[in-house]
């Protein structure tokens, strides 16, 4: 009952379905009554990169401090945003994303838009994240690979990526 009479239910639904951590944030925003001045489709795509570099953050089950600053730092050097509205989306999305979420919700709008050149510059922001803590463990490579296959990018693509990483900061 509390579902049914909840404002905007039908809204954030639709957008709870397609992106939880674009939902996540829109919720927080107008609950906290916050404007982050980003045009829709920048917020929409800050949630899905902030969702998928927490997933791999929480690989191992945690995000480290390192991880979360890298997160953060990624979004305001790629993404053209303030220190503040990186740290926004990059908490919103570590408290949105467990390793039980689908990743393909959180790739299906990403795919339908991302160019072969930003693929390699994700791919190669997720290796960032997760070897912030000083490794990338064989689960993280994992996860990247099938954020990767997901967002219909190649095998190629994905090793090109992991090699950005030195040899001693990584699986084989």
């Amino acid at each position: 009952e509390a579902v049914s009479r909840a404002a905007n239910r039908e809204q954030y639904f639709e957008e709870f379905v397609r992106n939880k951590v674009y939902y996540g944030v829109r919720r927080k925003l107008d609950q906290e009554h916050i404007e982050l001045e980003l045009p829709d489709e920048t917020l929409r795509r800050l949630s899905s990169i902030g969702g998928l570099m927490a997933r791999v953050a929480q690989v191992d089950g945690k995000v480290t401090d390192e991880e979360f600053a890298e997160m953060v730092h990624i979004l305001q050097d790629t993404m053209d945003v303030t220190h503040e509205q990186a740290l926004f989306i990059s908490q919103v999305a570590v408290s949105e994303v467990s390793h039980e979420l689908d990743f393909l919700r959180l790739t299906r709008e990403l795919a339908a838009v991302i160019t072969p050149e930003e693929g390699d510059r994700l791919l190669r922001t997720l290796f960032l994240v997760a070897v912030a803590d000083g490794f990338v463990s064989n689960e993280e490579s994992e996860e990247i690979f099938n954020i990767g296959y997901s967002l219909n990018l190649t095998h190629r693509q994905f090793i090109q990526a992991k090699l950005t990483i030195p040899a001693d900061k990584r699986t084989a």
